[in-house]
């Protein structure tokens, strides 16, 4: 299968990958001298990975890659239509596509080079099914293979949810998680300790992969159940904590509609927020009837842990 590489320009990738979001892609490779520096600085065990074709990023101008079948022209429209809006907006670099076709091994060998075992929250470590790593006393690891159009945990977005899920699912838990995307939500809260988790997402492939990813975790469709859907409109049930990591109008609809199917008490966290979105979503969440109990921020994002009814101090 081939695959068509579009690689924006840009001098804010934050806002890009809002864009990118708004139209159901979930998944970004970001090319940024300022992580490149981060990684050399931070992640000494992979200094022996670190080859000429990485240095070459410190000259470079950030830059967003997404990967799309090479069929997907529509797709490709509506990215290129996202980002003619974001240049009216204000100044968010040149934003010029770059569009490389290239078979899906190569893609696939592409992207290996750059994930690597990543450390989120206190204990939890995403490890790509293709490298070996020994967890220390303590640590939950969760194998992810993110497929050809999926994100692998290291996005501040997800990053944020994976955090606050480790702080909040409790033993025998019910988790919905709502545009599940690679499925790395719903498998991080069954390692944590949930005894069933509901994902659901509008892309097929998406609900593929995330199923692939519960197997790979030793979770089967008895404990992991995945369906195909536009946000709640294929949920039943009732459950006892909700994960959304989608966008701000997105989650904003969603506050109107995921209460119906949580228990009163039960945490609701939503990320995958702009920050110039935050009031509008908090205002959405407040009306009806979540109580903001955390706000989190990593760079542009925003991630909040709400719950059900209640005061922030009960």
């Amino acid at each position: 299968m081939k695959w068509i590489q579009v690689k924006i320009e840009t001098n804010n990738p934050e806002a890009v990958c809002a864009k990118l979001m708004a139209i159901g892609i979930n998944g970004f490779e970001i090319e940024d001298p300022a992580d490149f520096e981060d990684f050399v600085q931070n992640q000494t065990q992979y200094w022996d990975i670190i080859d000429q074709t990485l240095q070459q990023q410190k000259e470079q101008a950030c830059s967003v890659k997404v990967y799309l079948p090479e069929q997907d022209g529509d797709t490709l429209k509506l990215v290129s239509h996202q980002m003619e809006a974001l240049s009216r907006e204000g100044d968010f670099g040149s934003l010029a596509l770059t569009c490389t076709t290239m078979d899906e091994e190569d893609w696939s060998n592409a992207w290996k080079q750059y994930y690597k075992p990543l450390h989120i929250g206190s204990g939890l470590v995403i490890c790509p099914c293709w490298e070996e790593y020994s967890p220390r006393e303590g640590e939950r690891v969760i194998s992810i293979d993110p497929g050809p159009a999926f994100g692998t945990g290291s996005h501040e977005t997800t990053a944020m949810c994976l955090e606050l899920l480790e702080q909040t699912v409790q033993p025998g838990m019910k988790l919905l998680d709502v545009g599940c995307g690679s499925g790395i939500l719903s498998v991080a809260g069954l390692c944590l300790g949930a005894e069933q988790a509901w994902g659901v997402d509008i892309d097929p492939l998406a609900v593929k992969v995330a199923g692939e990813n519960g197997r790979l975790n030793g979770f089967g469709s008895d404990r992991l159940h995945l369906c195909t859907g536009d946000l709640t409109d294929s949920v039943q049930g009732t459950f006892t904590i909700a994960v959304a990591n989608i966008i701000a109008d997105v989650i904003i609809t969603l506050a109107g509609q995921i209460g119906q199917f949580l228990q009163p008490g039960s945490p609701f966290i939503c990320s995958g927020i702009i920050r110039d979105r935050e009031q509008d979503v908090e205002q959405a969440l407040q009306q009806n009837g979540f109580t903001l109990l955390e706000k989190r921020q990593k760079k542009d994002w925003t991630a909040y842990l709400t719950r059900l009814g209640g005061d922030e101090n009960a």
